[in-house]
């Protein structure tokens, strides 16, 4: 379902699904953005690089689905903490 509340990107604005991708690595992202927008009802809102970029995007976004690297940066319970979150 879409929601209104939250701008859906600039790339798909007809897409129902918003979506964060959250990796250290710019070539991961851009890949799995890659993919992600084959599809019209899907769009990624934003991409993050640390768990702290991740946490601003999740709050200014309110994504339906977060694709997170669990691994951002050296502790790995940050990303499970987030995704808990």
């Amino acid at each position: 379902m879409a929601r209104d509340d939250v701008a859906r990107g600039l790339r798909a604005p007809t897409a129902n699904t918003r979506i964060v991708v959250a990796d250290r690595t710019v070539i991961a992202r851009v890949g799995i953005r890659s993919i992600l927008e084959r599809s019209s009802s899907t769009a990624v809102v934003a991409e993050a690089a640390s768990y702290e970029a991740t946490m601003m995007a999740v709050d200014e976004h309110s994504p339906d689905v977060l694709v997170i690297d669990l691994d951002l940066g050296d502790d790995t319970t940050k990303g499970l903490n987030l995704v808990k979150r």
